[in-house]
This record gives structure tokens, sequence and C-alpha cells, in this order.
């Protein structure tokens, strides 16, 4: 795992790139096999509008625990996708539970929803991966297979918009290039 110093936090919009590919935040479960816009997610065995059970859960929290995660979930329809922070990991139940003020029925925990936990230490731990500590301002990395540090450029992502154009009109813009 190497580090290097990151004064800047975008919370949930950090983005973390190896010679222009995008890593992965460090998560459980990791990625897998599948690419970006198709990860390996786990499945709820249940849940209710705070709360998701999964024997999984034992996983993922290793010998730790999970409060502090954050949860990301396609609960109830899959309509929307919504994140919470995990307040409470309870063990015995392997069960999390988080408080979602807005929740409606439509988008609860059922059996089957998808969903994975970011945000911890303990899931840095695949090639690829990346995480931000935001007590120590320093960035951790994987690097993905392959991948030489000393001949490599590693870049963080340092704004959430590249142009904003809100109450403009009649505006061309031309020979931009950004990822």
């Amino acid at each position: 795992i190497f580090s290097a110093p990151m004064d800047w936090d975008l919370e949930d919009q950090n983005q973390i790139f190896a010679d222009g590919a995008m890593l992965d935040e460090a998560r459980w479960p990791h990625r897998g096999d599948g690419d970006l816009l198709h990860p390996q997610r786990a499945a709820a065995a249940g849940g209710t509008q705070t709360s998701l059970h999964d024997p999984e859960l034992a996983r993922a929290a290793g010998s730790g625990s999970l409060e502090g995660a954050l949860l990301w979930c396609a609960g109830g329809d899959r309509w929307i996708c919504w994140s919470e922070k995990v307040e409470r990991y309870d063990p015995a139940t392997q069960t999390i539970h988080f408080t979602m003020p807005t929740m409606s029925h439509w988008y609860e925990v059922r059996p089957g929803s998808r969903y994975v936990l970011m945000g911890l230490r303990s899931f840095l731990n695949a090639p690829g991966e990346w995480w931000y500590d935001k007590d120590r301002q320093r960035l951790l990395i994987i690097p993905p297979a392959g991948c030489d540090l000393a001949k490599s450029t590693i870049e963080a992502k340092r704004r959430a918009d590249c142009i904003d154009l809100c109450g403009r009109r009649y505006v061309t813009v031309e020979g931009i290039h950004f990822r």
C-alpha cells in the first residue's frame, strides 16, 4: 500500500486515476471481474427502511466493525439507488442500521436488494483500489496489477465541475477536452 499527501476532499465525488484509467474506491465486495459499469454487488437477505441484513456481512467486517461505512443500495423496486452512513453494526444478527430521513417503502431494503459498502480502511486490500484518509489528508492506493508507480501518473479529481454554465445563455464552447 502506497500513500501520498492529498489536502483536498470531494467527499463522495473523489476519483483517482492511474495512467488515465479510473481506479475503484476500496469497497466490499470488490468489483471482481465486472467492468466499471457492471461491478459485483452483494445481495441483502432482507431489511427494513432503516436496516440491512446479510449473513455475508461477517466477511465484510472481518474482525472489525462496519460502523461509519457508506452503504450504497439499490433497494425496493430499484427505481433509485441511495447512500447512507452505517450507524450501527450488530455482528450477532449480521445487520447494519442506518437513518434514512426521507425513505419511502418503495426504496426500503428487501431480499435481493443489491448493495456495496465503502469508506473504511479495512476494505483497501485489492489491486487497483484506493482509500482517502480524511483525518491525515492522505491518499492510500494499491496499484493495479502491472502498474509501476515509478513510471506511472496517479491523478486525483480536484473539482466537481469542469465548466459551469448555469444561468448563461447563447454560449458556444469549442476545443475543450476533459474526462
